[in-house]
């Protein structure tokens, strides 16, 4: 089932609005000391200045969208189901390295997305159990 939703209902930025213009007035006033110190020679000043304003630019563009419009950000429930979700594929390739036929098992076994399950497949639990007889050399087909 495919879960729709409206952006109105996603929380906005975690950024208020006095942060944003705080942000932008102290971006203005870098760039007019950059300006400044510029004409006046002070060329240390200046490179400080730019790095300033650059960092500045980036914390702005995380906190907005297009058009200086808010960002939405992801609910608290969407953000760990992707961390969960993570942390199971992780796992699943650690398993890998050193028992490749348990994560065949484990990876058509295990579902993730907006609730977790762990689903037995016969099939491949008797491919398993039979690699296990056969001895390490043995494959899956």
């Amino acid at each position: 089932m495919v879960k729709h939703f409206k952006w109105s209902a996603l929380p906005k930025s975690g950024w208020s609005r006095s942060a944003r213009f705080a942000f932008r007035k102290k971006r203005r006033r870098s760039w007019i000391g950059q300006r400044s110190s510029a004409h006046l020679g002070q060329f240390e000043l200046v490179d400080r200045l730019e790095d300033e304003i650059e960092a500045v630019g980036r914390e702005l563009s995380r906190a907005v969208g297009l058009g200086g419009r808010d960002r939405p950000v992801a609910s608290a429930a969407e953000r760990a189901r992707i961390n969960i979700t993570r942390a199971i594929k992780v796992a699943l390739e650690r398993i890998a390295e050193h028992n490749p036929a348990l994560a065949t098992l484990l990876t058509s076994s295990i579902r993730t997305g907006t609730f977790c399950s762990y689903t037995t497949d016969t099939c491949v639990l008797a491919a398993l159990a039979l690699q296990f007889r056969l001895g390490p050399r043995a494959t899956l087909s």
